[in-house]
């Protein structure tokens, strides 16, 4: 069965090679990763952004992807991979642009 990867999940795997191409320091990589925290109140802006736009902007499967990433708290999403916070994060600021 083939599927067709979502923009979620391109996004990622481009800010992933992107990362590794520039082979930050640790110490880079450690600043950017806080930097791109979100506080509990942006946590349930991405959560009813993602909702809100389901079907419209985004798939389902992409929203399922967000969903996932998301976790249940601000501090799960916080513990996530740079590459998919940046790429959430990404994403959310080309919705909110759209409005």
């Amino acid at each position: 069965m083939v599927t067709i990867a979502n923009r979620i999940d391109l996004g990622i795997t481009r800010i992933e090679k992107q990362i590794s191409e520039k082979m930050l320091a640790p110490e880079k990589l450690a600043h950017m990763h806080n930097t791109f925290n979100v506080s509990t109140d942006e946590y349930v802006i991405f959560q009813e952004l993602k909702s809100a736009v389901t079907g419209v902007i985004l798939t389902l499967e992409e929203s399922h992807t967000i969903y996932g990433y998301l976790g249940n708290t601000a501090e799960s999403f916080n513990r996530q991979p740079i590459a998919v916070k940046v790429a959430i994060t990404k994403t959310m600021k080309e919705i909110m642009e759209r409005f």
